[in-house]
């Protein structure tokens, strides 16, 4: 009777290491991942926001570069969502 319950308990133990090991991966490859999307989101933020300034100035007359400004500044619209996804920790099983 003792070697089934060595067993049951050996066969928790290492279930939950492995639980523990696998959300550790997890919590360091998303923090990695929004430090990337971040970045881009920042970067893009920026020059969407100069577009409609080198418009202005005329330097290149035959492109609209105000409206791509818009298509990036909606581009980090969709950066800060997929930010907050990542940012949000995992919900426990069952919870």
């Amino acid at each position: 009777m003792w070697r089934v319950e060595y067993i049951k308990r050996f066969l928790y133990e290492e279930t939950t290491e492995f639980a523990r090991l696998k959300i550790r991966w997890y919590c360091r490859e998303a923090e990695k991942r929004s430090k990337v999307v971040h970045g881009w989101s920042f970067a893009l933020g920026v020059i969407g926001a100069l577009f409609p300034l080198v418009e202005e100035t005329g330097a290149f007359p035959n492109v609209s570069l105000t409206a791509w400004g818009y298509v990036l500044l909606a581009m980090v619209g969709g950066f800060s969502r997929l930010i907050r996804s990542l940012d949000t920790p995992p919900t426990s099983v069952g919870a």
